[in-house]
C-alpha cells in the first residue's frame, strides 16, 4: 500500500517500483536511469545496451557514497501504478498495437507522461538467476523434510485441487526440482512408445539426475555426464530441461 500511496501523493501518471542493484546483477534486469534533472530512460533489457551508460548517481536517492558505489544501477521490479486516464490513453489512444508494458508502454510513457520512480528495496543477490531459483527451491524442500512434511505419506493424505496429480517420490535424484506432468501414460502407451524406440513421459528406470530443473511433461532416460545436448540448456551450472522436451535414450548430459 505504501507504493500505491506514494503514487497518489506524487500525482504521477505512472509510478515504477524499482530496486537498487550492483553491477554484477544489473545485466539480468530491465534498468532505469535517472539524472539530477529528473529525466528517466528505460531500455528494459534491450540487447546491446551499454551497461555503464545506465549507471545512476544513487547518492541523490539518499545513499552514502560507499553505498552508491556498491549499487549504482536502478532496476524495474515489473510493478507499475497508473492513473486511470493515463493508462487508457496509452492503451487505447497512443499505442493501441503495443502489447508489453516493460518494453513498449513504459518507455513510451516516459516520453510524454509524468513517470516517477519509487525505490522499494536493494537487491544484493541476483534472485532471478536460474542458480538461485534452483537453490531456493531446494532450500524449501530441505526445510519441509526437517518438518516431516510428506505429500506421499498414505497415513496422512493431503488433498488439493482435483486437476493436480499427486507427487511422486523418486530415487537416484539429487538436488533437483521437477515440475511433474499434466497427465500419465498408460502401460500400453508406454510399451508402444518403447517398441518404437521413443521415450515415454517421465524419468527412466535407471536414470540418475543431479542438479536439474525439469519443466512439465519432459521425457528423460539419461545418465550423468558433463556436456549439453538438444532439449535442455545449462545456466550457472544448473541443467534445465525445457517444457515438452524429449531427451532420447542414450543421451549423455
Amino acid at each position: 500500500m505504501e507504493f500505491v500511496q506514494s503514487h497518489v501523493d506524487s500525482n504521477a501518471d505512472v509510478t515504477l517500483s524499482c530496486a537498487l542493484v550492483s553491477e554484477s546483477c544489473a545485466s539480468n534486469f530491465g534498468l532505469v536511469k535517472i539524472d539530477r534533472g529528473g529525466q528517466h530512460s528505460f531500455p528494459e533489457k534491450q540487447p546491446g545496451i551499454d551497461l555503464k551508460s545506465m549507471e545512476t548517481d544513487t547518492t541523490m536517492l539518499g545513499l552514502s557514497r560507499e553505498e552508491a558505489t556498491d549499487s549504482p544501477f536502478i532496476t524495474s521490479m515489473g510493478v507499475y501504478c497508473f492513473k486511470t486516464k493515463a493508462l487508457l490513453d496509452l492503451l487505447a489512444q497512443r499505442y493501441p498495437t503495443s502489447n508489453d508494458f516493460g518494453s513498449e508502454f513504459i518507455p513510451a510513457a516516459i516520453r510524454d507522461h509524468d513517470v516517477q520512480v519509487r525505490i522499494s528495496q536493494r537487491i544484493h543477490t541476483p534472485i532471478f538467476l536460474i542458480s538461485w531459483i534452483h537453490f531456493l527451491n531446494l532450500l524449501f524442500s530441505l526445510f519441509f523434510q526437517k518438518r516431516k512434511f510428506e505429500f506421499y505419506d498414505p497415513d496422512t493424505p493431503f488433498y488439493t485441487s482435483p486437476r493436480l496429480l499427486p507427487p511422486t517420490k523418486t530415487e537416484k535424484c539429487r538436488d533437483t526440482l521437477m515440475l511433474g506432468a499434466d497427465y500419465y501414460q498408460t502401460e500400453c502407451e508406454i510399451a508402444s512408445l518403447l517398441a518404437k524406440g521413443k521415450v515415454p513421459t517421465g524419468i527412466g528406470k535407471d536414470t540418475k539426475i543431479r542438479k536439474f530443473i525439469i519443466d512439465k511433461n519432459a521425457r528423460l532416460d539419461v545418465q550423468e555426464a558433463d556436456r549439453p545436448e538438444e532439449g535442455f540448456y545449462i545456466r550457472s551450472g544448473i541443467t534445465v530441461v525445457v517444457e515438452k522436451a524429449t531427451i532420447q535414450d542414450g543421451t549423455v548430459i
